[in-house]
């Protein structure tokens, strides 16, 4: 996991970025830090070289070139008849400018405080930058106070250990009180600091074990870099409690350039891009702005983090650039302090989706997205983001939004039946091992209730919601929606068509238990259909299970249908066995179903009005002069195929009663229809083909009367297409025909 707050910036590994936070990481700066305004180590030997007016020898351009600048100065601190030259030097090109620039001090500052708040940053550059930037940030202590040079170094891991460490020297600066001390500049200073007296050594060494070291202002080359990890890596074998060490490294195209410089030193880079993406200058300016952004975050970790965090979540995730998803990635990766912030800030669902993918979440994604959910509970994008993050996080998701809704007061009617509706969706798959597993026992000849029981629920649809697309007319964008239908799609769906066939099929091989069979799923066929009512499928004038089972009994038009549809076929093919098992209470059961919400219950009651076994004629009849005219005009198939194998053998006078009922009454029904202006009037022509379905039934049965029989003439001789025989498709509303495949012949 790591911190990235820009493209060409470096990535701050969030384990840095936390021991940062905690006080844990010094920096150890080089000239880099005080560029451009002093020279870095080769500018410094040029422009000595230049003062003193001295040519370098060939060993000393030689080494020159190989970049160990050290063993220049000393070379020629070894020929020049007053060593001290080189110091005096050294000191003058390193002078304070009259109006330094601090900006870089100044943000190292800010990051190098350490547990108890003072300031800690080590450097091997002998100007004073360090301490005029550090006045600016000091209260009480003074820069003699906090300025620490050569050998009188505070000792790592001590209470005195703070404030700014020269561990190579410093100059004097007596604007600020602070006097010179001895400077380790050529090779032979270094010999002793690292080797023969080893103090800079074993105090680098000390630190290591107590900090993590961050190097800036440093490329690869530079001696102090040389000098002290090797002489850590040494030690690293023998004591394992030395921390790891960062540093940053410079790139112009490619990082792979800054990891090839680095690569055989014992460090883990941070490379970052030298360009000013503003200017084209190779100012490093990447690397300060990510630092000093980096500093904001140290100072107010919580507050930064918080507005950070809020900066980036209020804005569409589709904008969000990929430093941001990098930058989430630190903080929010592990924590769990920043989802309020979260909830406040986020206004566009997709931002759950980026973090699911960045694998964000803690274990919190049931919690948080309820939480954002619950926040507006009448917002058709967070119905929408529940209803997507329901199939994808299941029932506890579910449970949440339903444990949350409880608390809810003021919800409009419309949508406390949304959300209602919204605990009972099962957006999941089921599982196809439940389907297996009732198969098997039905089929194992031990068979419970509670098997039943199962076997039956797996037959019901279950509830899918989806968001409406439906658009609100602009006039009436403001007002709340009236209708269900307006929010959200309901569906009841089959899960496994196929398995649901085997089941039904199980279920109808066992006579035994078809009155029990014919219980359950009575039951459960009235709670579906309850819910499709408050899914507003069902209602006065309209029953989508009309069309959904185009057929009680079993029929090829029925083939692809879900909702009741193996509901339907499980009391279909369970009812002869349990009329021979229990003729009275299974008529008790048939007679009730009657009652259930809108018309399949009645059409599977005129289906069992056709088996003999279970009532006779007169009762069928009977039956069907009680339902109401929408049913007896609306129901085709079952109210035909009754008549034409009932009425036969039933009396005379209700024969005659129903016969009556088709000649009289549908004119009245069908003119009850408005027809819109400009529309063509097909109400006499669906009368013509309701009445004359209905009388064809009556004539195939044998008792049409001579009233009827006038009529029906009287039809087909104004609709010539209708006189034939009834065919199947004339039982339904529509029917779906098998493809015919016509091949031409190229000849």
């Amino acid at each position: 996991m790591t911190l990235r707050l820009s493209n060409d910036g470096p990535e701050f590994p969030s384990d840095l970025v936390d021991l940062l936070l905690a006080g844990e990481v010094v920096f150890l700066c080089g000239t880099g830090v005080s560029a451009p305004q002093m020279p870095d180590f080769k500018q410094l030997v040029e422009r000595t070289y230049e003062l003193l007016a001295v040519e370098r020898t060939d060993s000393e351009q030689n080494a020159f070139d190989l970049g160990r600048f050290e063993e220049v100065l000393g070379s020629l601190t070894r020929r020049l008849a007053n060593p001290h030259a080189v110091a005096s030097t050294v000191s003058e090109l390193l002078a304070v400018p009259e109006h330094p620039r601090l900006d870089q001090h100044r943000t190292i500052l800010r990051l190098s405080r350490n547990r108890d708040n003072p300031i800690t940053v080590v450097t091997t550059n002998f100007d004073t930058l360090f301490e005029r930037a550090a006045v600016e940030v000091m209260t009480n202590e003074t820069p003699r106070e906090i300025s620490f040079a050569g050998q009188a170094l505070p000792a790592p891991g001590s209470s005195s250990f703070s404030g700014v460490i020269h561990i190579h020297g410093r100059l004097a600066d007596h604007e600020i009180g602070l006097e010179y001390t001895p400077l380790v500049l050529t090779s032979a200073d270094y010999g002793d600091a690292y080797m023969r007296s080893g103090w800079a050594s074993r105090f680098l060494f000390d630190l290591a074990r107590c900090k993590v070291i961050v190097l800036a202002g440093y490329s690869a080359n530079d001696a102090p870099v040389r000098y002290f990890l090797n002489v850590l890596e040494a030690d690293r074998a023998r004591f394992s409690d030395l921390k790891k060490v960062y540093a940053f490294g410079s790139y112009e195209h490619n990082q792979e350039d800054a990891r090839r410089s680095w690569g055989t030193l014992a460090v883990t880079l941070l490379p970052y891009c030298r360009v000013n993406p503003e200017t084209g200058e190779h100012d490093h300016w990447p690397l300060w702005r990510d630092l000093a952004a980096l500093a904001e975050i140290a100072e107010r970790p919580k507050r930064s983090r918080r507005e950070r965090a809020r900066r980036i979540l209020e804005r569409p995730a589709a904008d969000a650039s990929s430093d941001s998803r990098w930058e989430l990635r630190w903080l929010f990766g592990g924590r769990r302090d920043l989802w309020s912030v979260a909830l406040n800030a986020i206004v566009d669902p997709e931002w759950f989706k980026v973090f699911k993918d960045e694998r964000l979440w803690s274990g919190d994604e049931v919690w948080v997205i309820s939480s954002w959910v619950a926040k507006d509970w009448q917002n058709r994008d967070r119905l929408e983001c529940a209803l997507e993050w329901q199939a994808r996080l299941g029932q506890p998701f579910t449970e949440k939004i339903e444990q949350r809704l409880l608390h809810v007061k003021g919800l409009d009617e419309i949508w406390i039946r949304v959300w209602r509706l919204f605990g009972l969706a099962e957006p999941v798959e089921r599982d196809n091992l439940a389907y297996w597993e009732m198969r098997e026992r039905l089929a194992s000849g031990v068979v419970l209730y509670s098997d039943l029981r199962k076997t039956v629920s797996l037959l019901a649809p279950r509830l899918m919601l989806n968001r409406s697309h439906h658009e609100l007319r602009e006039e009436n964008a403001g007002q709340l929606s009236q209708k269900l239908g307006d929010i959200v799609l309901p569906r009841m769906a089959i899960p496994n068509r196929h398995s649901a066939e085997e089941l039904v099929s199980a279920l109808s091989s066992m006579p035994d238990s078809a009155s029990m069979v014919l219980d359950l799923v009575t039951a459960e066929l009235r709670f579906t259909l309850g819910l499709e009512v408050d899914l507003e499928m069902i209602g006065e004038d309209f029953d989508v299970n009309d069309s959904i089972v185009p057929s009680i009994e079993s029929h090829d038009q029925n083939q692809y249908r879900e909702s009741v549809h193996f509901l339907v076929r499980a009391l279909t093919e369970s009812l002869s066995d349990a009329a021979i098992s229990n003729r009275d209470h299974t008529r008790r059961v048939v007679t009730g179903w009657k009652s259930l919400p809108g018309r399949i219950g009645l059409r599977l009651c005129l289906h069992a009005m056709r088996k003999s076994t279970l009532f006779d004629a007169d009762e069928a009849m009977s039956t069907l002069l009680s339902v109401s005219e929408k049913d007896f005009w609306s129901i085709r198939r079952e109210i035909a195929l009754l008549l034409k194998e009932r009425a036969g053998t039933a009396s005379a006078e209700l024969v005659n009663k129903v016969e009556e009922r088709i000649l009289k009454s549908g004119d009245a029904y069908y003119d009850s229809y408005p027809i819109e202006p400009g529309e063509t009037d097909w109400r006499a022509h669906a009368r013509d083909f309701a009445v004359w379905l209905r009388l064809k039934m009556l004539q195939d049965a044998g008792i049409l009367s001579n009233v009827g029989a006038i009529e029906l003439s009287a039809i087909t001789e104004r609709h010539d297409h209708l006189n034939r025989f009834v065919e199947d498709r004339d039982f339904f509303g529509a029917y779906i025909s098998s493809v015919r495949n016509i091949v031409g012949d190229p000849a």
